[in-house]
Order: structure tokens, then sequence, then C-alpha cells
């Protein structure tokens, strides 16, 4: 038999977006979105910032929060996975350290 972190990650999802197509949702548990092809902009409800990502990026989305997130110029490809990870640690969506990343504000300003 399984044990729930095993079974938190079985559930594992490939999302495709049209170009402009949006998505939201709310989870019940953490997830980490993973951009494979396009470039996305992503909001989490509670959180002040706005994420564009591009492939190669990921970001931890919060449990109980609408996450909202809309493929831009192209179509994009997008890996959504559950993960274990004490939310109490995480108030907000977390971007892993990776070179390139940008907040919507700094983006504008580049």
């Amino acid at each position: 038999m399984q044990n729930q972190a095993q079974q938190h990650q079985a559930q594992q999802h490939q999302l495709q977006l049209k170009e402009g197509q949006i998505l939201s949702w709310t989870a019940d548990h953490v997830q980490l979105l993973s951009v494979h092809a396009g470039l996305v902009w992503l909001t989490v409800s509670n959180d002040s910032f706005d994420y564009w990502l591009s492939p190669g990026m990921q970001l931890h989305l919060p449990p109980a929060q609408k996450v909202v997130v809309e493929s831009w110029g192209t179509s994009s490809t997008l890996h959504l996975q559950s993960v274990q990870i004490n939310s109490a640690e995480m108030p907000s969506a977390s971007m892993n350290n990776q070179p390139g990343v940008a907040k919507a504000g700094e983006l504008a300003c580049r």
C-alpha cells in the first residue's frame, strides 16, 4: 500500500495552453508548477506579486489559494505536480532560485 507521500507524488498533470488561454484552480495541497515551453503569466490569491515564467522555471504553489495562469505570445506546456512540503513554512508562492527569475514588476522595469 502506498503511503501518503507516494500518493501525492503520483498526482501529476501536463497542461497544454493555447496562446491567450487562461486556467484557474484552487488546490488542497502544495503543488510544483514547471514550465516546459512558452511564456506564462501567473498570479496567486493573497500574494502581492505576479510571476512571469519561461521554460525551465518552477514555482511552488501554496494550498487553498486560487491560481490563475495565462499563456502569453505562444502556446505553453506546463507540468503540475503535487508535492509534500510543510505549508506553514510557505505563506505565498515561492520561486525556485534559478537565474532569470523575474516578478512582474521587475520584468516591466527591465
